[in-house]
């Protein structure tokens, strides 16, 4: 059963990822302290995003596994092959957009070619696709915390290796630990724990989690930033990335009624994987024309066409055979 105010977070989450893809990746420096403010303004409200798709994943798909364990092997491959097909897929769209650079990925980086394919975001694909057949494979108790606590030890190992690794605890894994299993694996758990335990909790503590996940988040990132120079949008996730994405699902999991914006946008949940593996071309495609426009207010231009020609693009080849690459 698909639940529109989740459907509705999917769409809002894509559309941030897309504002903040624009802001890596537009090749443009911002000019005013206000305009990099912004920036990191964005960056940091868009950090709920992935772990909302994860979360969502867990409850949705390590759910179904849950309600059919005979079956579990059937079911993770059913869904994880389309997300194998789409790595593949779209990493020879990025490696034909830039011939060059995937030969010098393949000559220099096999590994990170493994897992983030031909264009850095398609790592979530194959670490979604890792976490599922992990939780399809793990030989113990599914509805037990076994799981939870494995999801836990690795993200903590891959905080210590990532964002952490520049600080007195951390350590180098030689390895860009965003990839693999290190950051999907406890949030799809978490997933499969909201599905299982179906929390009862007030809007004050859903609130709560969220607003503080985001301020722990956003001081985490200041510190790193001052103390050890890493700039705020190095940090893909942090400590106060579990409660942030945690409020973040809840906000919508706990929903009591549809609006008039759930209606709306609900419908287009369906198309935001294709959104998510086709945007950065038509970042590709806008990006030149930030040339004619002040910083400030490309800031705001560049994602409205990437989130819209994306949009259009997978709703289009959706009405084709072409579909199977987008949907």
């Amino acid at each position: 059963m698909r639940l529109k105010r989740i459907d509705t977070f999917r769409v809002f989450a894509i559309f941030m990822v897309a504002w903040s893809h624009s802001q890596f990746f537009d090749g443009i420096n911002a000019e005013s302290t206000f305009s990099q403010g912004l920036e990191i303004a964005v960056v940091l409200v868009a950090r709920f995003s992935m772990q909302f798709f994860f979360i969502a994943s867990g409850y949705f798909l390590g759910g179904r596994i849950l309600e059919n364990l005979p079956q579990k092997f059937t079911i993770a491959w059913k869904y994880s092959k389309k997300l194998l097909l789409f790595f593949i897929v779209w990493s020879a769209i990025f490696a034909l957009e830039n011939i060059p650079s995937f030969f010098r990925l393949v000559k220099k980086d096999p590994v990170t070619l493994l897992f983030e394919g031909t264009r850095i975001h398609l790592w979530f694909l194959m670490a979604l696709f890792l976490a599922i057949w992990l939780f399809a494979i793990w030989p113990f108790n599914k509805k037990g915390y076994s799981f939870l606590v494995f999801g836990l030890v690795v993200y903590l190992i891959g905080l210590l290796g990532g964002s952490y690794q520049i600080t007195p605890i951390g350590f180098d894994l030689h390895f860009n630990s965003r990839n693999g299993i290190f950051f999907s694996v406890l949030f799809f758990a978490i997933g499969v724990l909201i599905y299982n335990k179906k929390p009862q909790v007030s809007p004050a503590v859903v609130w709560g989690l969220y607003l503080g996940g985001f301020a722990l988040f956003s001081l985490e990132t200041y510190f790193l930033w001052i103390y050890w120079s890493a700039l705020p949008i190095r940090h893909d996730y942090l400590l106060g990335s579990i409660p942030y994405g945690i409020g973040a699902f809840l906000l919508a999991y706990m929903a009591k009624r549809e609006t008039k914006i759930d209606n709306v946008l609900a419908p287009c949940g369906k198309y935001v994987l294709g959104i998510y593996v086709s945007h950065l071309l038509f970042l590709d495609l806008w990006k030149p024309l930030g040339a004619m426009f002040p910083p400030l207010i490309w800031i705001f231009i560049l994602p409205l066409l990437v989130f819209g020609s994306s949009f259009l693009a997978v709703w289009a080849l959706s009405k084709t055979p072409l579909r199977r690459f987008v949907m």
